[in-house]
């Protein structure tokens, strides 16, 4: 058999080791798993798109305990659920497929992440991950022929933070350091930052923009937001 799971562990030592145990090996004991409290409470949501996306919605299940959960649209059938990074992930096909998240309360993102591999890098937007309640003020991923992008929209519709070359899996991060810049990392390697954005957001949707009219072609895994 095979396990796969989440283990919250209080504190480890940087300079001895922590000893962690595991109970196996009997068939009659009880269920002890309490797998929203894996995460800390400033996690405003985790996706681990596992999970069939022509099931019954809503299909991607939030593992916090917010229970912001996720509904695929568009043309999505359970073919679409493929390897991913971390147990499983969901294969978009860059014409209408898309899971949106109606937030059962609003925050202002501090860390957002996201596992993805794109296999089409158009002129035009590619979106991958967008939080934000309008198109003219939301922040978000974006691949374009140049290259992953994080896109911070304003009235003018600025896109910054460009980072090209990347072709399979690869990890991406946005971060708000220092109270007022925003810092993309890909791969764990900072490429640069700019200002911050402050608008409280109540939706978020992987494999399109907010305004679902463009579309991502590629696989999405493991999304996570934070206001920390």
């Amino acid at each position: 058999g095979e396990l796969v799971a989440w283990v919250q562990v209080p504190s480890l030592s940087s300079t001895v080791d922590t000893d962690i145990y595991m109970y196996y090996g009997n068939s009659g004991a009880a269920d002890q798993q309490n797998a929203t409290a894996v995460w800390y409470a400033n996690y405003k949501g985790v996706w681990h798109l596992k999970e069939d996306p022509s099931g019954t919605a809503p299909q991607m299940k939030d593992g916090t305990a917010n229970a912001n959960h996720g509904t695929s649209a568009g043309t999505m059938t359970s073919t679409d659920q493929v390897a991913g990074q971390v147990d499983g992930s969901l294969d978009f096909d860059g014409s209408d497929d898309y899971v949106g998240v109606t937030m059962g309360q609003t925050y202002v993102t501090r860390t957002a992440s996201i596992w993805f591999n794109a296999t089409a890098y158009p002129i035009t937007n590619n979106p991958f991950f967008g939080d934000g309640t309008s198109i003219q003020y939301w922040q978000g991923f974006t691949a374009r022929s140049y290259g992953p992008a994080l896109h911070y929209y304003d009235t003018d519709g600025t896109s910054l933070l460009t980072w090209s070359g990347l072709t399979a899996w690869h990890h991406a991060v946005l971060v708000v350091v220092a109270g007022s810049q925003m810092e993309l990392f890909v791969d764990g390697v900072s490429r640069g930052t700019t200002a911050t954005i402050t608008t409280q957001a109540t939706s978020i949707t992987f494999g399109a923009r907010n305004s679902r009219d463009t579309f991502f072609t590629g696989k999405i895994d493991e999304v996570r937001i934070s206001n920390v």
